[in-house]
């Protein structure tokens, strides 16, 4: 394949931003068909779900599309760019390059001061 071609939807690709544009339309079809009346009735169920809908739905709100990319992001950065280069060194933590690289401060030095009683 050719950085061309990559850069074009395919079938497979329409095919899926069809098939998320056919069930969100009928989401929105089914709620407005079946009576739900207000926004709380919609967004919250009118305060009836169970314990396992609303872990899900706040599960898949905090797992979001950017942070699913961001890890894909990571392992291809860290396979192709940083493996070839830390692999031959016989590194097996960030500490020996820093330490390599001149020392660069990467712990903290902070500590909480406590209070003394007087």
């Amino acid at each position: 394949m050719d950085d061309h071609n990559l850069s074009k939807f395919g079938t497979v690709d329409y095919c899926v931003f069809a098939g998320m544009l056919i069930a969100s339309g009928t989401i929105g079809l089914c709620t407005s068909l079946i009576g739900i009346k207000s926004p709380e009735e919609f967004l919250m169920g009118n305060r009836s779900f169970k314990p396992l809908p609303v872990a899900m739905s706040l599960l898949t709100s905090l797992v979001s599309s950017i942070g699913i990319l961001g890890i894909a992001l990571a392992i291809v950065f860290c396979s192709q760019f940083a493996l070839p280069v830390l692999h031959p060194l016989k590194l097996t933590s960030i500490t020996e390059v820093s330490s390599i690289l001149g020392g660069l401060p990467l712990r903290s030095n902070y500590r909480p001061h406590h209070r003394h009683k007087a």
